[in-house]
Order: C-alpha cells, then structure tokens, then sequence
C-alpha cells in the first residue's frame, strides 16, 4: 500500500492496525476523536502555501525588527556626530 510509505518507521504492528483501520473506514472517526479537529489543509499544494504564509509573516517580523534596529542605530550615531562636531557637546544627544 502507498500510504504506508509515511509508517515506514513504526512497527509492523502499527501499520497492520493502520490498514485494519483504512480497510474498515474507521481511521477517519479514530483521528477526529484523538485530536477533536480537522484542518483545512487537504493538497501538497496548499500545505506548500500554508508553509510559505508562514515563514514570510515570520521573515516579516525579523526585517521589521531589524530596521528598527538601524534606525535606532543611525539616529545614535547622528546624536553622536551633532553633539561632538556640531556643539562641542558630549556626546550623548
């Protein structure tokens, strides 16, 4: 069977009680009442989508983080030039 290829690593036990259970059209009731839920995801496709929505809202994030970071680096760095160059003052702005 191909779907077996996915239990390749469990016991053969496991995997006849798989089949038991495809065979019988009772793995379906055996998940939802394990896990209580069912997701969306139903093709590779949209599990590619789901992945891809998911690193670019993270990548989002850190790029977001880290130009906050520059900016704050760069407005440090004027205060330092202007307080020292400009005023004569320390330079802490």
């Amino acid at each position: 069977m191909e779907i077996l290829k996915y239990l390749a690593g469990y016991s053969e036990n496991i995997q006849n009680q798989v089949i038991k259970m495809i065979d019988s059209d009772k793995l379906n009731d055996y998940l939802l009442n394990k896990y209580h839920f069912s997701h969306e995801i139903k093709t590779d496709k949209a599990l590619y989508q789901y992945v891809m929505d998911l690193k670019n809202q993270y990548l989002k994030r850190i790029r977001l983080n880290y130009l906050k970071f520059l900016i704050w680096l760069l407005f440090g760095i004027w205060c330092l030039v202007l307080g020292v160059f400009i005023r004569g003052l320390s330079p802490l702005c």
